[in-house]
């Protein structure tokens, strides 16, 4: 499928890895990065917990998706930029083998929470061909979801 340029230039991709100790591996996320690419994406910024005030400018741009892997959102500070974020358009999509919406919707207070995030259960550290073909048709979805504003 092709994109036009001058959608996909004004489309971000922000990759939010985990908690503190998660060993980041670029390596692993390279399917991901490929897909993205794919889609005519190159304006791909990776962020980690620690990099807080930097997660909260990035979050508030416009044409953003926000994909988050392993991060538990329990980090009130964080979560809180994050529900801010939701709360102004941003489309998120939540990679985590064990969160759930409910889960997420008492962390980040926000109770219509299926509307705005998507939550995904992959792993990772356990990952087959079928996870990054499923993947690949998620993040084609969600991409989708952004450039149909």
């Amino acid at each position: 499928m092709e994109t036009s340029p001058q959608k996909s230039e004004k489309l971000k991709v922000l990759l939010f890895f985990g908690e503190e100790d998660m060993k980041v591996r670029p390596e692993d996320f390279v399917p991901l990065f490929d897909e993205i690419e794919q889609q005519g994406i190159h304006d791909i910024t990776m962020l980690t917990v620690t990099d807080a005030g930097a997660v909260e400018s990035a979050l508030l741009s416009p044409n953003t998706l926000c994909i988050t892997i392993g991060y538990s959102f329990r980090n009130r500070k964080i979560a809180d930029v994050f529900a801010r974020a939701i709360d102004g358009g941003l489309r998120m999509l939540v990679l985590d083998s064990s969160l759930e919406n409910k889960i997420l919707a008492e962390r980040l207070n926000i109770t219509d929470i299926k509307h705005k995030v998507r939550i995904e259960k992959i792993d990772f550290g356990k990952r087959d061909e079928v996870d990054i073909e499923i993947l690949g048709s998620i993040l084609r979805d969600e991409i989708s979801r952004i450039r149909s504003v």
